[in-house]
């Protein structure tokens, strides 16, 4: 008896371009929204960050942005650099 080899998930197609929405989960400091709005503008996306809800204790507060996406390289590398914004735990 042999043991099939396990074949890795397969990731779901996506067609580019693609607009998606983003979240953003940060410490609540003053300017987060402007730097993830100066991170985006990196990349030619004018999109303003709208602030969700914050954590209970008030320590942390989501952002979300709707960003349309060219390419699969060019998501992940806005997600690569949201997510090394000071402050920021998150990118979904």
């Amino acid at each position: 008896m042999s043991a099939a080899t396990p074949q890795p998930p397969r990731q779901p197609e996506l067609e580019f371009p693609v607009t998606c929405g983003c979240k953003v989960i940060g410490l609540d400091r003053d300017n987060l929204a402007a730097d993830i709005a100066s991170a985006l503008q990196g990349f030619g996306v004018a999109a303003k960050p709208i602030r969700g809800q914050g954590s209970r204790g008030g320590k942390y507060v989501t952002y979300e942005v709707t960003v349309t996406f060219q390419d699969l390289d060019s998501m992940r590398r806005i997600h690569h650099v949201l997510g090394q914004i000071p402050g920021v735990k998150m990118v979904l």
